[in-house]
């Protein structure tokens, strides 16, 4: 939370002073501008952290003890992710935690079952967990280039994407150049639209970078160490794997993450 509670002071202020600016303001509006990004980032992260606090209750127990009284509910668990990016490959530790889970939903197909209504049951995830391999230092490579942030370009460099916006001419080929080395790839246009993340407004970015299976950005806007596993890969690769369960014929439109919401509703 400490590494992205910095990332978001740095680049949110920047970002809230430029609209100032662009807005016509006077500079003297500049200290609110950062007190007010600096409470909206607190914000912010102390939601996350409550909510996070939520997800490690044993949702699915509760809503087998209460029989379901609603005719929709869904539920989210963030802590077997946690557990891959610390034991990725370690059988041993992750293999308890699958058995755990596997009999808790098997406890709430009894419990829907029991019920004697009808009902559509199913499990899925958003991605698997690929091995560190190996790290890429995005920002010292762009810092040799004397660009600034802000000025020159923007950017969002998270464990496995370096995502950028040009602000001044010459500033693509000097980052381009600069990441000549690492191990990964530029995202084609056609690669975008194939994974669904191609805007016309550039909003995901004017160029995307895409570090190779187990290649982490580190320092990045996510942290500053390398974890033992990291998702957020190309997802051809191989540990990159997610599931759909169901009860009910599996949708064969459903390829990307953001086909849950049709899935679910």
């Amino acid at each position: 939370h400490g590494d992205q509670l910095r990332m978001l002071l740095q680049h949110f202020e920047q970002f809230l002073i430029h609209a100032c600016k662009q807005g016509g303001q006077d500079i003297g509006i500049k200290g609110k501008c950062l007190v007010f990004a600096r409470f909206i980032c607190v914000s912010m992260l102390s939601r996350s952290h409550r909510f996070g606090g939520i997800g490690r209750r044993d949702g699915i127990s509760i809503l087998s003890r209460r029989r379901l009284s609603r005719s929709r509910a869904f539920v989210y668990s963030a802590a077997f992710d946690a557990i891959q990016h610390d034991n990725v490959g370690r059988d041993e530790v992750l293999r308890p935690k699958v058995d755990a889970y596997a009999e808790t939903i098997r406890g709430l197909h009894r419990a829907l079952v029991e019920g004697g209504r009808p009902f559509e049951l199913t499990v899925f995830s958003d991605h698997g967990m690929t091995p560190l391999r190996g790290t890429a230092d995005a920002p010292a490579a762009i810092a040799k280039t004397g660009l600034a942030w802000g000025k020159d370009y923007a950017s969002v460099i998270d464990s496995t994407m370096a995502r950028f916006w040009w602000l001044a001419d010459g500033a693509e080929a000097k980052v381009r150049t600069a990441f000549k080395d690492f191990k990964g790839h530029w995202l084609s246009e056609e690669e975008m639209q194939h994974h669904g993340v191609w805007r016309e407004d550039r909003k995901f970015g004017d160029a995307i970078f895409l570090a190779d299976p187990g290649i982490q950005f580190c320092p990045s806007d996510m942290g500053v160490k390398p974890l033992n596993g990291m998702h957020g890969y190309d997802p051809s690769d191989a540990d990159s794997t997610a599931c759909f369960l169901s009860t009910a014929p599996v949708p064969s439109d459903v390829r990307r993450v953001c086909d849950y919401f049709r899935a679910m509703a």
